[in-house]
């Protein structure tokens, strides 16, 4: 009876090595959203917005709810079967800024709105969240890409 080394081959291993950096490469050039994702998630963060700031609880509600959990994962399931790419791309700066970026535009926005009383203000918050999206979006893309990338 024959027992096989514990010792893997080096040339096999960095073979496999080189496959799995080739296959990584392969899967981040994969990783665009299509157009009309991000459309799409900005005009849901702009409905969010003047949803919240329409001052009715159950719209607010309602549209808080749709605009920021619904939309949202509905639009991530459609992207990912559309590319073939399911991935978790907001773990990165621009991530983190254009997080950041929302609820800067959420806070002014609602002071405005509810602190000055100007029932307005949700109107162009939510078309800078629309901006901020587009914006944004395709830098979440690159800094995905990039980690995957440099995952090594």
């Amino acid at each position: 009876m024959e027992t096989q080394s514990s010792t893997p081959d080096p040339t096999a291993a960095k073979a496999a090595l080189r496959d799995v950096h080739i296959a990584r490469d392969r899967l981040a050039d994969r990783i665009e959203t299509p157009w009309w994702y991000r459309v799409a998630l900005g005009l849901s963060m702009a409905f969010t917005f003047i949803a919240i700031g329409s001052g009715s609880e159950p719209v607010a509600l309602i549209g808080g709810i749709v605009g920021c959990a619904v939309i949202p994962s509905v639009l991530m399931w459609a992207a990912s079967r559309s590319t073939g790419v399911s991935m978790d791309r907001y773990r990165s700066a621009p991530a983190n800024l254009y997080a950041l970026g929302l609820f800067a535009l959420a806070g002014l926005g609602l002071w405005l709105r509810f602190g000055l009383g100007l029932t307005w203000a949700m109107i162009p918050a939510g078309l800078l969240a629309l901006a901020l999206t587009l914006v944004m979006e395709p830098r979440i893309d690159v800094a995905a890409r990039g980690n995957l990338r440099s995952d090594r």
